[in-house]
């Protein structure tokens, strides 16, 4: 088991919203918590844009989808996380749009709203949920930082690749590998300008029942040409929707195909797509199984 993370230090303000503290950090095989992350104050530093220019640069505008997260043990040997094969294939999107301290959000396929990254004075890559705008929960921010990462050592960074390694004082350590999914024009570097890609406008389009136990969902996407989406989920539920399914993107068109339903059954849905300038989710729309 895995005794302590490595504490990260001198890191930089995320988000003036949080009050001054520190957060506790317990690691276990599949738990781990974010850094514990010190002097939150409003204003922090000056940023540090100039000093990492390259690789704020390569990674403004860029879309990544999970490809793999191995837990290393201190004799080399590793597994995935009991989470992986939820996350893999999900993709991380990192803006330029700039927070009110020297962080910048980032958006997830996973959940809608925003998270916050930046490159820490070490050189390391840091991104949290927690400090940003979104709709995890504590359980899922949790998982995110064991199966999606919340930074670490860049070990590759190229046109398709980004890799980095987060260490542990026992000797063990995680890997995260991304591969390239898609990129917009990028930033302007510390300006915070935002990139020139939109984020997806959708709304549910139509559903057709098929059987007793089958529903067929399609949300159209009015901007794709400006906001190039590249995955998509549908939620389901009969109160809310809790549910999940992999959705296919053709054209402007977001398309499932729901099995193994309740007949006759009201069910509630939405979506949310991701692409290069960042993730949305629609409003929650009533639909019916035949009887």
């Amino acid at each position: 088991m895995l005794k302590k993370c490595l504490k990260w230090q001198n890191v930089l303000l995320l988000v003036a919203a949080l009050a001054a503290g520190s957060m506790l950090v317990a690691c276990g095989d599949d738990e781990a918590d974010e850094p514990e992350m010190e002097d939150w104050e409003e204003g922090g530093e000056t940023g540090n844009y100039d000093r990492f220019k390259s690789t704020y640069d390569k990674l403004f505008g860029t879309v990544w989808a999970l490809q793999e997260t191995r837990l290393y043990s201190s004799d080399g040997s590793y597994r995935y996380p009991a989470n992986f094969s939820s996350c893999a294939g999900e993709t991380i999107t990192f803006s330029n749009e700039k927070t009110g301290g020297n962080a910048y959000k980032f958006y997830t396929s996973l959940y809608s709203g925003y998270g916050l990254w930046m490159i820490t004075d070490d050189g390391e890559l840091l991104m949290t949920l927690s400090g940003g705008s979104n709709s995890a929960t504590a359980a899922q921010n949790g998982m995110f930082s064991v199966t999606f990462g919340i930074g670490g050592e860049i070990t590759t960074l190229s046109s398709s690749t980004l890799k980095f390694k987060r260490t542990f004082d026992s000797g063990g350590y995680y890997v995260y590998t991304y591969v390239r999914a898609g990129s917009s024009t990028g930033g302007s570097g510390g300006s915070g300008s935002g990139s020139s890609y939109e984020k997806p406008d959708v709304d549910f389009y139509d559903y057709t029942p098929y059987g007793q136990t089958g529903l067929k969902i399609q949300y159209r996407i009015y901007n794709n040409n400006k906001a190039n989406v590249t995955s998509a989920k549908i939620y389901y539920g009969t109160s809310s929707p809790s549910r999940s399914v992999n959705a296919t993107v053709s054209s402007n068109y977001i398309t499932a195909n729901i099995t193994g339903l309740k007949a006759g059954t009201t069910y509630y849905v939405k979506c949310t797509a991701t692409g290069s300038g960042g993730s949305t989710t629609t409003s929650t729309t009533r639909v019916s199984t035949n009887y």
